[in-house]
């Protein structure tokens, strides 16, 4: 081959691989030039900082090539297999955040008018050695025995339940329904953490299935439209550029871990982000909590910053994970069902005032809201969605938004239950399970 199509042909390599990076950095990118809150301490910086090193990566070695030709074939080959590489290096390395493990500690709720009514008692909380919250202690992940029925169940902070005590759980309560109806030994494994989204999910449900679960409940809804909705991503080439994502890769982290340590070792402390904890007070053993918290972040729908969002379909991001999760549900010969729940919510016209005044995610996390009616639309989007997309496939779906009714004998906020209506969630999917699904 002659030095001149060799030359076209290193080009082409350059060329596609600056494509290719830049479609993995692209919403980064997008967030930097878009984002007005970014400081030169946050990662949105450092993200083009390493857009910069990728691409000038590359086209120094096309045009350094005559003298450095070995040099410059290293750095590209190194660049194409972190590209290839993301996907598999992701799920393999990713850790899901846990409850910090062995806690064991009770709660008392005061009468302070946010609790009162709707957490009775006091609560006794705790995890076991994986950071889960099961119905009972010991359980024996490593060795199910023949008349054990095993469940776990995969959310966020409506399925966590993190307020309730481990037996008062909807998840609990739902176990304890399907012991009465069999004589089986019942384990409800509760792997729920607040403020996880569907990529989370997808995770978790490859983790807990080395367990082997005889059923897998997973609820889905309201932080992936949060993340809608604060966001609002739109990819050029989602399956791309959400599997190759530039942070899921692994010179990414890398560089990531090398600033870590680096920052470590300046301010001489631990940093930990793979553990979250109940409280900061885990080690008491009576922790006394008032409404104080959530009476602060209570009433987002009254901000004064209104703004309007109505999209027409849920997010790109949402769709890819939801889909990576049924293909693992449907693709992998599992042992184990899949049962998908949408999320059960106050947003209703028709609801009390005193409902309305508990609202914390409209979004959550943000000086601003949408008004009621965007809400309402967005998350019956979403629950149609996720309603419709399991329909077509094999696999179990329990419109549970529709059995809980939107007033405060429910729902103590947006999407978070009251002691009753962990009840009725019980009751209602239990129904559900003991009519379709056979252990």
């Amino acid at each position: 081959m002659s030095y001149n199509k060799k030359k076209i042909l290193y080009l082409l390599v350059c060329i596609i691989l600056s494509i290719l990076i830049y479609l993995s950095f692209r919403i980064h990118l997008y967030n930097f030039f878009n984002d007005v809150s970014w400081s030169y301490d946050d990662e949105n910086y450092l993200i083009y900082l390493y857009f910069v090193a990728f691409q000038l990566t590359i086209w120094l070695s096309f045009f350094a090539r005559k003298k450095f030709s070995t040099v410059c074939d290293v750095f590209l080959i190194l660049i194409f297999v972190n590209i290839i590489s993301t996907p598999i290096y992701f799920v393999y390395t990713k850790d899901v955040p846990i409850l910090q493990k062995n806690l064991n500690y009770l709660v008392d709720y005061t009468e302070d008018g946010f609790f009162g009514g709707i957490i009775e008692g006091r609560q006794k909380i705790f995890t076991d050695a994986s950071g889960f919250r099961p119905n009972k202690k010991n359980i024996n992940y490593s060795n199910k025995g023949k008349d054990t029925i095993r469940i776990f169940t995969i959310g966020a902070s409506a399925t966590a339940n993190i307020r309730f005590g481990n037996e008062k759980t909807w998840s609990s309560l739902m176990g304890k329904l399907i012991k009465n109806s069999t004589n089986k030994n019942v384990e409800v494994i509760n792997t729920g953490i607040n403020g996880l989204r569907s990529q989370q999910f997808y995770l978790k449900l490859r983790d807990i299935s080395k367990y082997d679960p005889d059923l897998v409940i997973i609820m889905t809804g309201i932080n992936d439209w949060n993340h809608h909705i604060r966001k609002n991503q739109n990819f050029i080439f989602p399956n791309y550029e959400i599997n190759y994502d530039i942070k899921k890769s692994i010179l990414y982290n890398t560089f990531k871990n090398i600033k870590k340590i680096i920052i470590r070792k300046i301010n001489k402390t631990k940093n930990n982000k793979k553990i979250l904890t109940i409280s900061k007070k885990e080690n008491a053993q009576i922790i006394i909590e008032d409404g104080s918290t959530q009476k602060k972040q209570a009433g987002s729908l009254y901000k004064k910053d209104k703004r309007f969002f109505n999209p027409t379909d849920v997010s790109q991001n949402y769709k890819f994970w939801i889909k990576k999760i049924i293909d693992y549900c449907t693709k992998n010969n599992l042992s184990f069902d899949c049962l998908f729940l949408d999320q059960a919510n106050s947003y209703n016209k028709y609801i009390s005032k005193d409902l309305m005044d508990r609202f914390y995610a409209t979004p959550a996390d943000v000086n601003y809201t949408l008004s009621f009616d965007n809400i309402i639309h967005i998350s019956n989007l979403y629950n149609d969605w996720i309603k419709e997309r399991i329909s077509v496939t094999n696999l179990f779906m329990f419109p549970i938004s529709e059995k809980i009714p939107a007033n405060i004998k429910y729902l103590r906020d947006d999407v978070h239950y009251t002691e009753l209506g962990n009840n009725r969630v019980a009751k209602e999917l239990y129904q559900f399970i003991n009519e379709n699904i056979d252990f």
